[in-house]
């Protein structure tokens, strides 16, 4: 399964990817809301489990890898977290600063979503750490709304800060 959009190609992760894996998942402001101080081993093991075949009743993650098409380049990762027996769809996004603030990441999540209503997903739903404004207005410009905010849930840099959670009904999805 390969995504198209006029720019990009999101195609599954593989073993070949491992260095481009690395890289994102070391970067520091790319991570500057999802993690700290994940060890080798542990970006390790979820790299192993992002390349198992994706199925949509597994509880995994599909993830897929955003390349620009002109240039060939891996720019991004995208995909989402089945949890079929509710058809919904966590969608997760993580890409590299010198591609940000292009529209990459806003085509990719329509395809994405778009892939995930075709397969008959009811749902996509999404959590942003406090703070993290970019990943909050590109999950609006996608349609969908802040459905709640968990107060203090998530620990990160010594602080414990709030998590929002977005959803969008796929049946709403805008081509």
């Amino acid at each position: 399964m390969v995504l198209e959009t006029p720019r990009l190609r999101l195609r599954p992760l593989t073993r070949n990817d491992r260095d481009f894996y690395f890289a994102i998942e070391r970067h520091p402001s790319v991570m500057a809301f999802v993690s700290e101080g994940r060890t080798d081993s542990d970006i390790e093991a979820m790299f192993a489990s992002a390349c198992k075949p994706w199925q949509r009743e597994n509880e995994h993650w599909l993830s897929l890898v955003v390349e620009e098409k002109a240039s060939g380049l891996a720019i991004g990762l995208h995909g989402f977290k089945s949890s079929w027996a509710h058809r919904q769809a966590e969608l997760g996004f993580l890409f590299l600063p010198e591609f940000q603030g292009k529209g990459y990441a806003l085509e990719a999540s329509k395809a994405v979503l778009s892939y995930a209503r075709s397969l008959g997903f009811h749902k996509a739903t999404a959590v942003v750490t406090a703070g993290n404004q970019a990943s909050a207005k590109l999950l609006e410009k996608c349609g969908f709304e802040r459905e709640g905010v968990l107060k203090e849930h998530f620990y990160l840099r010594g602080a414990f800060l709030d998590d929002w959670h977005y959803g969008l009904l796929l049946r709403h999805l805008q081509p």
